[in-house]
């Protein structure tokens, strides 16, 4: 009897311990070490049943209005901003309302916010709670064969009482394309695993075993006379999805994006461009016919199809560096990639109250960045001064302006706080002594105009704004087109995720914001003329306390073909860096 109940043990542990193959560790074919073999499994049993007890928590199961049909969701944070397919929720987009059960037993009102037809996700918000259990996304690029690959969801509606169920398994592939239909529904770049994955589990979370979200579970191969798993189950990259965060936030409708290239595979020479459309992104990059396309955002890009998969892990109108061969050099080009938007059976409608939540969302971080006293606060009489250098040569710069500088900030009859900022004794051309902004030049009123909303972000009344013709437009990466580069202390090359929000600041003009979107700090201004063509963007940097808040006192600015640093000083200071 003793020998009949060990054999399946000394199995156990022998599995388990060959997976440690080239750890230190027991010797099992002693009989004495079974017993710290045995509590190595149990040890590895007892951390999954915990990391499953507490991812648990945050995974939902998704309903429509009605509580028919089922899918999954898993929640990302406190707020209950929550991912799913959106396949699973296609049929809640008439009035984007559908119910979301949680291992506490209770069903709650979901609202869909932003969905991603092309590459089937979407973002809802759970409802009814002050906060919510959640998990956060991991880094899907670290993803390795054999990794660890938990699922946890709602197959076949089994979860009655609301728990999700578990299944475990390894990653049985990386960087996996599966082709959708009609343009929808397109898995680039996509976790391949062998965990059981099955309909119901749609949408929910692909968890590694540190408990982070690494894809959104949703398709399956399956066998050819039925609708159940074969062992090969397909899930997002996290890291895909997060490039969306801010798009799906804020309730808008994701394009992805493409380079617009015809490409072609030749033997012995790699991925050549054949065709570059005239204005479209390629074109825009300065990419030729005839160039070998190497790497794509700093990733190798071999063969087409490795390309295509990469190519639709990105939004619309995002910015990254493309590198080719042309003739024997190894050049690196910047490009915005073209939207392709999703075909839908309706036109895609705006909520305006989801927008204007996340715009609401972002410049109350950008506050809570900012503002190291009380966001009514006046900055007092403060003189500062401004140099300016070209950056081909930023060690010798000239004066800009010099002037004092103050603000108030008064309180209207409906409760908005106004801000105003107020430059005397204005000692240079560019702000001519005394006289009305509009006397300046265009491109100044617009820079004075950026700057007066800087300030009214950071003092307003959030709740109280109304945000009349300002709009969420989604996200963006932080990437420096030239090849100049900052000189500042936490000037970067670029990659954060960016929260942009655009604001009109005349009757002809506007400003691009863009936030981090983890700080909320102001990384990046665009501005725009519609009548004078005048476009200039700059990046703030090296931030620093004044009169109560946190001001950018180095200012790297591109406009045209010109490109310059301008660096604030105070009173009394030596220079314009600390």
């Amino acid at each position: 009897m003793i020998q009949h109940k060990l054999v399946p043990v000394v199995a156990v542990v022998a599995l388990v311990v060959a997976s440690y193959a080239l750890a230190a560790g027991p010797d099992v074919s002693n009989r004495d070490d079974l017993g710290a073999a045995l509590a190595i499994v149990r040890d590895a049993e007892a951390r999954r049943v915990a990391l499953i007890d507490r991812i648990a928590p945050s995974v939902v199961c998704v309903y429509d209005k009605s509580e028919r049909g089922g899918g999954s969701g898993v929640i990302i944070d406190a707020e209950g901003y929550g991912l799913t397919n959106f396949h699973v929720v296609r049929g809640m987009m008439g009035d984007r309302r559908g119910r979301g059960g949680l291992n506490d037993g209770w069903i709650y009102d979901i609202e869909v916010l932003g969905i991603d037809p092309i590459g089937d996700v979407a973002m809802f918000r759970m409802l009814g709670r002050e906060s919510f259990p959640f998990t956060v996304l991991g880094d899907s690029d670290r993803v390795r064969l054999g990794d660890a690959a938990i699922v946890l969801g709602n197959p076949f509606v089994l979860s009655e009482d609301q728990t999700p169920s578990a299944s475990y398994g390894i990653v049985t592939g990386v960087q996996r394309y599966q082709g959708g239909t009609k343009g929808a529904l397109t898995y680039t770049d996509c976790l391949q695993v062998d965990a059981p994955i099955n309909p119901g589990n749609s949408g929910g979370p692909l968890y590694n075993d540190a408990g982070e979200i690494i894809g959104i579970n949703g398709r399956i191969s399956i066998n050819a006379r039925g609708r159940f798993n074969v062992g090969f189950g397909y899930a997002i990259a996290s890291n895909q999805i997060a490039r969306f965060i801010p798009t799906l936030r804020a309730g808008l409708l994701a394009t992805h994006g493409t380079m617009s290239l015809g490409l072609d595979d030749v033997s012995g020479v790699g991925l050549v461009i054949h065709d570059v459309p005239r204005g479209r992104a390629g074109d825009r990059a300065g990419l030729r016919a005839g160039d070998v396309l190497v790497a794509f955002d700093g990733q190798p890009t071999p063969t087409r199809n490795r390309y295509v998969s990469l190519m639709g892990t990105y939004p619309g109108h995002w910015p990254l560096f493309v590198e080719v061969l042309r003739d024997g050099e190894r050049q690196k080009h910047f490009a915005r990639l073209d939207p392709i938007a999703p075909k839908l059976r309706k036109p895609y409608k705006i909520d305006r109250e989801i927008n204007l939540r996340q715009i609401r969302r972002v410049i109350g971080r950008f506050q809570a960045f900012a503002a190291l006293a009380d966001h009514a606060q006046a900055l007092t009489a403060t003189t500062w001064s401004v140099e300016r250098a070209d950056l081909a040569d930023p060690e010798n710069p000239t004066r800009a302006f010099a002037a004092t500088v103050s603000t108030r900030t008064p309180k209207y009859a409906d409760g908005r706080l106004g801000s105003v900022v107020e430059f005397d004794d204005r000692s240079a051309d560019r702000f001519p002594s005394g006289g009305d902004p509009v006397s300046l030049p265009s491109e100044d009123q617009m820079l004075l105009s950026a700057q007066f909303v800087v300030w009214q972000m950071m003092t307003m009344d959030v709740k109280a704004e109304t945000f009349a013709g300002v709009s969420h437009v989604g996200g963006d990466a932080l990437v420096r087109p030239m090849a100049h580069r900052l000189l500042a202390a936490d000037a970067s090359d670029g990659g954060a995720l960016l929260e942009v929000i655009d604001w009109p600041i005349s009757e002809k003009g506007s400003a691009r914001f863009a936030f981090d979107a983890a700080t909320g700090r102001l990384e990046r201004i665009t501005l725009k003329d519609s009548v004078t063509s005048f476009e200039a963007t700059l990046y703030l940097t090296n931030y620093r306390e004044l009169g109560g808040h946190r001001w950018p006192f180095v200012v790297e600015t591109y406009a045209g073909d010109s490109a310059y640093v301008e660096r604030i000083k105070t009173e009394g200071e030596a220079g314009g860096q600390p």
